[in-house]
């Protein structure tokens, strides 16, 4: 192994232990509250070694965010929309407290954009797919992707911010029965 792979493998390793750490002190703070001395206390490293991997907190949050969102995109082929649905769900549910005290503060925006991108990315191939079957839609497939996929995005964020107070399964079968035309239309 050569210095510069070695070098690239410690900067991957301190940077997941770092997400790791955040996502650990999520589970019972808000992220508003928490801090770059807060992070590097639970890492147990210095302010200086933090800077050298993120410029800030947002930074960071962004970063495990990504990781959330590549761990989503591979796992969303060869579902079918209600398994994809499902999926997101549990997925949000599994990190129930990291989604609650990142989306309750001023970077909701972020956690939707990123419900917004994966969501998109599924309809776009579900939809290429069937257009390539023969099916139709009522317009180009970025707007007819984006569309669902914003409204998907959008209660998805709206379910995190109240608290997971409506059950996994009735905000599925919701969320399905609004794309419901749009499936039903392709047959």
């Amino acid at each position: 192994m050569n210095h510069k792979s070695e070098d690239s493998a410690k900067v991957l390793q301190t940077r997941r232990m770092l997400a790791a750490q955040l996502i650990r002190l999520l589970e019972n703070k808000n992220f508003k509250k928490i801090t770059v001395n807060d992070i590097c206390q639970s890492a147990m490293i210095s302010r200086s070694a933090f800077y050298l991997h993120f410029e800030d907190k947002y930074h960071l949050l962004h970063y495990c965010l990504e990781e959330e969102l590549e761990r989503w995109k591979h796992a969303m082929r060869n579902k079918s929309v209600d398994e994809f649905i499902l999926y997101i769900l549990d997925c949000v549910l599994d990190k129930k407290n990291f989604y609650y005290n990142t989306i309750a503060t001023e970077t909701d925006r972020e956690v939707t954009s990123m419900f917004q991108k994966v969501f998109q990315q599924f309809f776009w191939n579900y939809l290429k797919e069937r257009q390539e079957a023969g099916c139709t839609f009522p317009g180009p497939l970025s707007i007819t992707s984006a569309f669902y996929a914003g409204g998907l995005a959008t209660s998805t964020a709206q379910w995190i911010q109240n608290d997971f107070i409506i059950p996994k399964e009735e905000i599925a079968a919701c969320q399905k029965a609004l794309i419901s035309p749009l499936i039903d239309s392709m047959h």
